[in-house]
């Protein structure tokens, strides 16, 4: 499949330094692509330590009285705990509810294991609720969960996600802000399927940025 604006991305992702560290294979000249147009790329910029430097502490302990989200579904309990970022998709509710053995999760979980992040810095929670008809952007759950998380960076993939939050904006990947929390707005996990490396690198620059410190 075609790229409309193949030589666009192959410059912007060389000027950034591409590794293929998601795949154990050199390229050879055969990238898969994504079959829609992606947005427009903003390759965000961190500071190392960024979450000392605001002064942003994790919250450790919480109370009863912080958990006034009696109504969230049981499966996801477990994700609502602090972590230095939270990690979300459109599908994620989906997933959880299947036991998160999607492609598109081992993908997530290949990820997390290559940044070598420990479990206590990410964790999941669903910007989305899962109905009989389908699933339906859910903003509230998702305010309900971070309050509790306190992360300092929210990490989301594709435009759905991002309308979900942000609807009035235009889906650009790199840093935004959603109730003063800073979010990553990512490509589509989906789209990284079964082996976009352009995608995969695209992503894997984006979020080595951000490897926590000092958490």
């Amino acid at each position: 499949m075609a790229h409309s604006d193949l030589n666009f991305y192959q410059t912007v992702l060389r000027d950034v330094g591409i590794r293929y560290l998601l795949s154990g294979s050199k390229p050879d000249g055969h990238v898969p692509l994504s079959p829609k147009p992606s947005p427009t790329i903003r390759i965000p910029s961190a500071p190392a330590d960024v979450m000392l430097a605001r002064g942003h502490k994790p919250v450790t302990n919480f109370s009863p009285e912080m958990d006034t989200c009696r109504e969230i579904p049981p499966m996801l309990l477990k994700y609502r705990r602090p972590a230095y970022c939270v990690w979300s998709y459109f599908k994620l509710p989906r997933d959880i509810k299947k036991g998160f053995t999607k492609p598109r999760c081992e993908l997530v979980n290949k990820i997390i294991q290559n940044l070598q992040w420990s479990r206590n810095t990410y964790t999941f929670w669903p910007l989305s609720t899962l109905e009989e008809n389908g699933l339906r952007a859910d903003a509230d759950l998702f305010l309900k969960g971070i309050t509790v998380i306190n992360p300092v960076y929210i990490f989301i993939f594709g435009s759905n996600a991002y309308k979900a939050l942000l609807e009035d904006r235009e889906y650009t990947y790199g840093l935004h802000t959603y109730n003063n929390y800073q979010v990553i707005a990512l490509p589509d996990l989906d789209s990284l399927l079964p082996d976009n490396r352009l995608l995969k690198n695209l992503v894997w620059n984006i979020l080595k940025k951000y490897t926590p410190t000092g958490y």
